[in-house]
């Protein structure tokens, strides 16, 4: 299809972007806006159906090394198919650079805050599940075998904490998608051992909203990369 095949195309050149853009200028003053428009060009979503979330840059999340913005996105090119991204900006939220990065199935959020809202009908918007099993971490100063997992969702945010032995580490984030029921994709945000890092969760709860089922996550914090799984025990229903 026409917009798998743009992917393999890998970083789109910012002139190409500004060739096409109408009302485009140096001088964007929003970089989430500036993100969301050269979004819509590059996939031909509609705006209401792109998710834009400064991941890096300004206020408590700290800048890149260059002082610039970077931006996630998220394109809903059908109720069940995303196209997804990043920008990055410099500090006049001018988009410097921008890619895409991937393509995945889904159900489309509502609205930007990125919380499906048949989550909440299901009690889902709200949870804390808490579950033995499973798995391993690498970074965040604490490699080696989890055994304990607890996830916290609340208000579109969550937060993820691993166990091995008498050890923690919490790694927190924003909902930005709930491609089946039950399971969550989350944007990381900052961690318990940095204020700022990167990279996404798939997280997984049983039934009942009460168990963690399974994590994935990879991420960055600083220079340091960091990833992980957990598989509860006994999973059960």
């Amino acid at each position: 299809m026409g917009f798998t095949r743009a992917i393999t195309q890998g970083a789109l050149t910012l002139g190409a972007l500004l060739a096409a853009a109408v009302g485009a200028n140096a001088q964007q003053q929003d970089p989430e806006r500036g993100c969301r428009a050269h979004a819509a060009l590059s996939t031909g979503a509609s705006s209401e159906n792109i998710f834009v979330q400064r991941t890096r840059g300004g206020g408590n999340r700290g800048n890149l090394n260059n002082g610039n913005y970077e931006l996630t996105w998220e394109a809903w090119v059908a109720d069940d198919k995303a196209l997804t991204g990043r920008c990055e900006s410099d500090v006049r939220g001018t988009i410097v650079t921008f890619q895409r990065i991937s393509v995945h199935g889904g159900r489309r959020p509502n609205s930007n805050a990125g919380f499906n809202s048949s989550a909440d009908s299901q009690g889902l918007g709200r949870l804390s599940a808490d579950s033995q099993g499973h798995g391993n971490l690498t970074g965040l100063g604490m490699d080696g075998q989890v055994d304990r997992a607890t996830v916290v969702l609340q208000d579109g945010k969550a937060t993820t904490t691993l166990y091995s032995g008498g050890n923690r580490v919490s790694i927190y984030g924003s909902v930005t998608a709930q491609p089946q029921q039950n399971e969550f994709t989350v944007q990381i945000e900052s961690t318990d051992r940095s204020r700022n890092a990167s990279g996404t969760m798939q997280i997984r709860v049983n039934r009942d909203a009460n168990a963690v089922n399974s994590i994935n996550l990879d991420g960055r914090a600083g220079r340091q990369q960091f990833n992980g799984t957990f598989s509860r025990d006994n999973r059960g229903r």
